[in-house]
């Protein structure tokens, strides 16, 4: 990836280390991401970080698969890698979960119909509990 930094005059390129071959040959193993496709997806609201402020502008979107560490969004508006979110959970009745997610954009699933994964870098604990009822209930459906 191309990256431009502050008082660097050319882009620099960044690169993901996964392992170091030669007399060492090791390598990190692969992080596994068990995403539970929902039954019912999470509708939500976001906004995009613009340097430190927030956008004024609020997208509509939906959580179509879960896990531990990730989610898969799917919505209409397309958003750039590694920009950071603020997101609003709604009930399925459309009232505001309470607490606000913050989130980064992490990259665009493969063959889901999402439009861009994302992996929270805080979640109060209300969004927690709502979060771990629809994991509970995705992964056993009939429980």
């Amino acid at each position: 990836m191309h990256v431009e930094a502050k008082g660097i005059e050319k882009p620099l390129t960044l690169y993901e280390v996964r392992g170091i071959a030669g007399a060492y040959n090791l390598s990190l193993p692969e992080r596994a991401h068990a995403f539970v496709p929902l039954q019912q997806e999470i509708p939500l609201r976001y906004t995009i970080r613009e340097g430190k402020h927030l956008g004024g502008t609020m997208f509509a979107g939906s959580f179509v698969k879960l896990s531990s560490e990730g989610r898969e969004v799917r919505s209409a508006h397309a958003v750039a890698l590694f920009s950071d979110l603020k997101m609003q959970l709604l009930g399925t009745h459309g009232e505001e979960i309470p607490g606000d997610l913050y989130a980064k954009v992490v990259g665009e699933p493969p063959d889901t119909g999402a439009a861009f994964a994302v992996r929270f870098a805080a979640v109060p604990t209300e969004v927690a509990a709502f979060l771990r009822g629809f994991l509970s209930s995705a992964a056993y459906p009939n429980a």
